[in-house]
């Protein structure tokens, strides 16, 4: 064969093989990206029990969380991201004296075609919890608030060309939010809003 004609091969091969590195680097969607077992950091001045629900009266908040600087916590989670849309955000150390947060999430892929952003936007919002009470001077069980769970933040791993399908969390922010019943006349009101990142571990969900 002709110089030309050798030239032409590399070619032809190199291109070949770009197209399959780049075709590998892409299998994965941000949904799937988004979907399986999460490792959970929360960082903040907060009251793990106004985040999870807790089971016994006087339960020091030192069982799940630790000390970090300046006064605030450090809490280790583990999150659930199922593919039917659904998620369970738990204390990594509770010894079931929590209860876990359930509801459902949400992926917006980004463009990145389009814009500079590299990253999709991830949301968990949380079924709302009750809490009940007598009323005073009665006997009827009445709702005294109706608080809820939010999580926003930036999905990363879909365009990494170091490590494909390694997904990440980060600026992230956990908004605990309260009602109070149509007696107190008060409207949603943030409560809580704690930092939170996350470093995926599993594709499969354990929910």
């Amino acid at each position: 064969p002709t110089s030309n004609t050798m030239h032409a091969i590399v070619i032809l091969l190199l291109v070949c093989y770009s197209f399959v590195s780049l075709t590998s680097a892409q299998v994965l969607g941000s949904h799937q990206l988004a979907a399986g077992e999460w490792k959970v950091t929360l960082r903040g001045r907060f009251d793990p029990a106004t985040i999870f629900p807790t089971t016994k009266s006087n339960l020091s908040s030192e069982i799940v969380a630790r000390r970090g600087l300046w006064g605030s916590k450090v809490m280790d989670c583990t999150c659930s991201l199922s593919d039917d849309g659904t998620f369970c955000l738990r204390p990594e150390q509770s010894n079931n004296n929590y209860l876990a947060v359930r509801g459902r999430w949400n992926v917006l892929s980004n463009p990145y075609c389009i814009t500079d952003r590299f990253y999709d936007q991830l949301t968990l919002k949380s079924y709302p919890r009750q809490h009940m009470v007598k009323a005073v001077g009665q006997g009827d069980i009445i709702i005294d608030s109706t608080t809820a769970v939010n999580v926003h933040a930036r999905l990363w791993g879909r365009y990494s060309r170091n490590r494909p399908g390694r997904g990440k969390l980060s600026h992230g922010s956990l908004i605990v939010s309260a009602e109070e019943s149509e007696h107190k006349m008060r409207r949603w009101q943030p409560k809580l809003s704690v930092s939170f990142s996350a470093i995926r571990t599993s594709s499969q969900s354990s929910e």
